[in-house]
């Protein structure tokens, strides 16, 4: 906000040959409360004095010798890179109005001069100007907060990798070993130390998962994430989907079904990616499912009136939908977000990052689809989520940003927990 103080503290050059005219100007100015008044009566230091101290408004008269104002205003034009001249142009001449105008001029007063006219005209250009340099100050600020976010979400997706490097190799050991005694190969336990050491193995698949997350969004958010992609048959891959999760749904004795409609075959994409996408959704249906529930999966091919502003011809649409605890409209978009989860006394008894929708959602939107989820946000009624993946060939989608091709199937497959589903995001 400009208050009346700034705009009477701002700097004034006067430029004019003429004594009279000079002391006649400043004895207007003072007088109505203006405190930087400076002047020249030589049009050739008009431009150094500018580059000095950025003056808020330079009255300039448009006559003088060796030098016209014209010419000074194609001087000052160089200082003013923005292209913003705040400049007031006093002449007698008609023409020169117009013309001072089109070279850059603000605005104008005539000779022999009007207080009044003078001070409104001083007072609104002064006005201006100070509004257009606050503009540019909080641009600038913008632009290097912007700048700085940028290097931080930098910094910190790079150290979430690393940590994340360095947290992996004493797990790998602690599971390794864990199964090897799970499996008794160096001799039998006792049922306390197989509990204790079957515990061990939990916990530590458990995290790390959790750490698989962090690594995976990590990547993605720092551009490191590439697309393997390859032809693999959708079928198939939801079997083996299925196959992995069926013992954690029994255990709740959770009705899991699955349904693929006769169209769907083959697609182009990572079906690492897809598995992953798929475990996430039905890991977290499962968690925010009660015993007895159900939760059922549905893959078709759809066309893009279906998707409506899709720009893709045709499109792979899974839906997983259960009868959990459901989402409330407003946790609806917020479970997308990272670190983000449903506050709700089920949701708080549930382990989880908050990372799992956040990544799933990236991955679905790397390939080129997307990801909603809809829900009454009623316990029993559930929540269903959907996402879609367009149909490509090995053709139209080369050139692909942050894909590079693969040799084979990449099958390997991340049961990342707590990603998409009833409940909210893990």
């Amino acid at each position: 906000m400009i208050t009346p103080s700034d705009i009477l503290n701002a700097s004034i050059l006067i430029v004019d040959d003429n004594d009279a005219n000079v002391s006649l100007l400043e004895e207007m100015l003072r007088g109505a409360g203006y405190i930087s008044i400076a002047s020249t009566r030589n049009p050739q230091e008009v431009c150094e004095l500018h580059r000095q101290n950025n003056y808020s408004l330079i009255l300039l008269d448009m006559q003088m010798p060796g030098l016209d104002g014209f010419q000074v205003m194609e001087g000052l034009k160089e200082i003013e890179t923005e292209g913003y001249l705040s400049v007031l142009v006093q002449t007698s001449q008609p023409n020169h109005k117009v013309r001072a105008l089109k070279a850059g001029a603000k605005d104008f007063v005539s000779k022999p001069f009007d207080l009044v006219e003078v001070l409104l005209r001083v007072h609104n250009l002064i006005e201006v100007r100070l509004l257009q340099q606050q503009a540019e100050m909080r641009k600038e600020q913008a632009e290097a907060r912007s700048e700085q976010s940028e290097s931080a979400n930098l910094a910190k997706s790079q150290f979430l990798a690393n940590m994340s490097h360095e947290l992996r190799t004493p797990l790998n050991a602690i599971i390794g070993f864990s199964e090897v005694l799970a499996d008794r190969t160096f001799g039998d336990l006792n049922d306390r130390q197989l509990k204790y050491t079957n515990n061990i193995l939990s916990s530590g698949r458990h995290l790390l998962q959790l750490i698989n997350d962090i690594l995976d969004l990590a990547k993605v958010e720092s551009g490191h994430m590439e697309l393997r992609r390859d032809t693999f048959n959708v079928a198939k891959a939801l079997s083996e989907v299925q196959t992995v999760v069926k013992t954690m749904a029994y255990k709740k004795h959770i009705n899991l079904e699955f349904w693929t409609s006769s169209d769907v075959s083959s697609l182009f994409a990572s079906e690492a990616n897809f598995k992953q996408i798929m475990f996430n959704l039905l890991g977290n249906a499962i968690k925010f499912t009660p015993d007895q529930g159900k939760i059922f999966v549905a893959s078709s091919i759809q066309s893009e009136t279906a998707a409506g502003a899709s720009h893709f011809g045709k499109f792979l649409q899974v839906a997983v939908t259960d009868t959990g605890i459901g989402i409330e409209a407003d946790d609806q978009e917020r479970i997308f977000r990272e670190f983000e989860q449903v506050d709700s006394s089920h949701g708080r008894q549930q382990q989880g990052t908050g990372l799992g929708l956040a990544l799933a959602k990236n991955l679905v939107e790397m390939h080129g689809g997307r990801i909603s989820v809809a829900s009454e946000g009623v316990d029993g009624k559930g929540s269903t989520f959907t996402f879609t993946l367009p149909i490509l060939s090995a053709e139209t989608s080369s050139a692909q940003p942050n894909e590079k091709p693969s040799a084979g199937h990449d099958t390997a497959c991340l049961l990342v927990e707590g990603t998409l589903g009833a409940g909210g995001n893990l």
